[in-house]
């Protein structure tokens, strides 16, 4: 594998976790696609890659993962309830799995989570990610969002909290967001009466 520049394993099932090795020596690769194959476990992927790694782990099976050393992940459609987001992640892909817990590292370099149809009730660490500007949430667990929540966010341009069970929405929430372009809270989900 020393020259290889792109791995993907698709619809392929794996029964054994992935030796976390695998990728050491390859100096060329920056991108890893295993897809749809039945992954259930994935280690600490180790690259000693030149070049920013794109991970996407998409269609499998996997519950608690890490972003690892990719600059751009991606796990759609698995069984994930926790993510942990590495410091030199820039773009975290996670629609439609169980997420309902996020952590970071600190000085988190993310300007885009898609983190739709989750089970996420609160922003934990996004609240923290100086350098988010795309914020999709879209169809999780939310009630309600703070001041906190939205303060260090000074740079996010796009935000969806939309088809969330919104029990109450206090206008000034967004007030700090002076880059804000786009905003979508749904009449459906928005500040219904107990």
């Amino acid at each position: 594998f020393r020259r290889l520049e792109v791995f993907i394993l698709f619809n392929v099932s794996i029964t054994s976790p992935i030796p976390e090795d695998i990728f050491i020596a390859n100096r060329m690769l920056n991108q890893i696609d295993i897809i749809q194959s039945n992954l259930s476990n994935v280690w600490e992927l180790k690259t000693n890659a030149k070049e920013p790694l794109i991970l996407n782990l998409s269609y499998n099976r996997l519950t608690n993962i890490t972003t690892m050393n990719a600059e751009m992940f991606t796990a759609i459609n698995n069984e994930i309830s926790h993510l942990h987001v590495r410091k030199i992640t820039i773009s975290v892909g996670v629609d439609n799995n169980f997420l309902a817990t996020i952590s970071c590292d600190k000085n988190s370099k993310v300007v885009a989570i898609f983190a739709r149809n989750n089970s996420l009730i609160d922003l934990q660490c996004i609240r923290q990610m100086k350098n988010l500007k795309n914020l999709n949430v879209k169809a999780n667990k939310f009630e309600k969002f703070s001041i906190e929540d939205f303060e260090n966010l000074k740079k996010l341009e796009r935000l969806d909290v939309s088809h969330n069970p919104l029990m109450m929405l206090n206008a000034k929430v967004f007030d700090q967001l002076r880059e804000l372009k786009f905003l979508d809270i749904d009449e459906f989900s928005c500040c219904r009466e107990e």
